[in-house]
């Protein structure tokens, strides 16, 4: 050992000096932190309403006995058969007729 006893305590009191001001400046930095944190806490924002969701109609059907009832068969003198309008047509078609002499 080079040095004295002296000059090692006068070191580590210089040392010691140093921490103490730097816990000292934490200590100062954390009582204003404690400080900004529990202040008084801003008013909750208000929740928006939920948006309804559009309710989907299904279409109204009639009642089972309200149908329309269906049209009537057209007259019977109307309606002519395909083979009675081939026969007719047949018959009097001019080759086919017979002449008396």
């Amino acid at each position: 050992m080079t040095e004295s006893p002296h000059a090692v305590i006068a070191r580590l009191s210089t040392d010691f000096a140093a921490i103490s001001r730097q816990l000292a400046r934490v200590s100062s930095d954390l009582t204003q932190l404690d400080r900004l944190l529990s202040g008084p806490a801003p008013a909750p924002q208000p929740v928006p309403r939920p948006v309804p969701h559009p309710q989907l109609s299904r279409p109204v059907l009639p009642p089972p006995g309200a149908r329309a009832p269906p049209p009537p068969p057209p007259p019977p003198a109307a309606r002519v058969p395909g083979s009675v309008r081939k026969a007719g047509s047949a018959r009097c078609s001019p080759s086919r007729v017979s002449r008396s002499p």
